[in-house]
């Protein structure tokens, strides 16, 4: 729906929705590389741009689990 609303210049900066309106690219390539006692996760766009992240071991974790959750539930049909 935002993107009509882009399409037809109704598009407002403070929409709730402005924030969703950046990320158009697919994910092309993700690493994750130790960072101290942390984790640099750098996630890398179709279009090269490139996002660096400084996470913990218990927000990869965290991550993790939810991933795995989202996959299973695609595979099991539960996710529309």
């Amino acid at each position: 729906m935002f993107r009509s609303a882009i399409q037809r210049g109704r598009w407002r900066q403070n929409s709730p929705h402005a924030r969703r309106a950046v990320i158009t690219s697919r994910l092309a390539q993700a690493t994750i590389a130790t960072e101290g006692e942390d984790y640099l996760v750098r996630l890398t766009t179709d279009d090269g741009t490139t996002f660096e992240l400084i996470a913990s071991f218990d927000q990869l974790d965290t991550l993790a689990e939810d991933i795995d959750r989202r996959l299973d539930a695609d595979e099991d049909g539960e996710i529309h």
